[in-house]
Parts: structure tokens; sequence; C-alpha cells
């Protein structure tokens, strides 16, 4: 994925403006933040939808390539139309070397061969696939890595145990805090279920 997009300044504004840009197979955008002044600019409809597919197109930073000048932003909206699934406006947050960011980064589960519930058929029921985080611009991770060793039936795999890089923090750490469960395999269930009945039926004996 290229990370670095021709764009042109863009004068004029309003809808008229906006279409003439569109039908010149363009998608008008804006820069904004970091305390100064908002630039309006268009660029290629081809470059976003190439880099559109990316699972990291909203957590990479992009330079925006003015001619004269160039600026580094970050994606924080794409208005696509509800029908054509066209591009229609693309919004950059900029940034500098100090810029602080909040994004969400891809969680990635490694280690299931061991894990003792999972090697006895035990579900792995995924809860976020993505984690919100705040770190530096320029520290974004490229994925969050979960280790699944030595997690045993119905246990949760919780935000505490999950080891983040350097500089990176949970930005949303009480909503976030379970990312995924091990369900326990359907025959641990059954001996579950079995081994109950025995203490169950006694009681019952008892009542009468």
């Amino acid at each position: 994925m290229a990370k670095t997009f021709k764009v042109e300044v863009r004068e004029k504004t309003g809808t008229g403006p906006a279409r003439e840009v569109r039908r010149a197979e363009m998608v008008p955008g804006i820069l904004y933040g970091n305390k100064q002044d908002s630039q309006m600019f268009s660029m290629s409809a081809k470059d976003i939808l190439m880099a559109f597919t990316s699972k990291k197109f909203f957590s990479t930073v992009f330079t925006l390539d003015f001619g004269k000048t160039k600026a580094e932003g970050l994606v924080k909206e794409v208005q696509k139309h509800p029908v054509t699934d066209r591009v229609l406006h693309i919004d950059f947050l900029r940034i500098d070397k100090a810029s602080q960011v909040t994004v969400n980064i891809p969680v990635q589960f490694v280690n299931e061969t061991l894990s003792p519930a999972l090697k006895r058929g035990g579900i792995l029921n995924i809860i976020h696939h993505e984690l919100a985080v705040k770190c530096p611009a320029h520290e974004i991770p490229d994925f969050i890595t979960v280790d699944l060793n030595g997690i045993e039936s119905n246990a949760s795999v919780v935000l505490d145990n999950v080891k983040l890089p350097n500089n990176v923090v949970a930005a949303y750490p009480e909503r976030d805090h379970v990312l995924a469960t091990v369900v326990a395999p359907s025959e641990e269930d059954d001996e579950e279920k079995t081994a109950d009945a025995p203490a169950e039926a006694v009681k019952a004996k008892a009542k009468a």
C-alpha cells in the first residue's frame, strides 16, 4: 500500500465544485487539526480505492504531497455513496512528531495449539477483533498480539493478560476489558452434567 498521496489544493467549496471534482475521477478531501488552518484538496479516486482495501488504512500515517509542500495525516473519516459505494469525501487529521492518536488495531491471537482447552476441542469466542489504543502517531503497531498459551476451558482472555507494545495503552480499558472467551468442548460439558446427576438424584431422594 502506497503511503504517499499526490493531492491538489482545492479553493472552491460547496456542492457544485465538489461534483466537478468527482466528475474528474477525483475525491474532495480536507486536512485539519494540530492547531493549523484546514486545507481543502482533491485526490485520485483510484488511489483511495487501492489503499482502502488494506486493513491498516485507518491506522497508517499517510504523506499528502501538495507539490511544493508535504503534510502527514491519519484518515479519520471516509464518506461513501450508500448505493454505489463510491468514495465521496475523505478527512485527514494532521499530525506531527509529537502527535498522540487513538486508533483501532487488529488483534492477533497466537499459540492456540498451546492452550489445553483448545487442544481438547474447545472454542475460541473472539469478542474484539480490534482494540482501540492510544499511542504516538509514528509508533502505531501493526497488530496487538494475544498469547493463548496455557488458557483453560471457560476462561476469559482479558486486557490485563495482554502485553502491549511500548508507549501504547488501551484507549477504553473498561469497555474492551474482555477480548475473548474459551468455551469448553461439548464432551466436557456432558461429563460435568453426568457428574452432577447423582448428586441431584440424592438431593431429590432426601426431599422425598
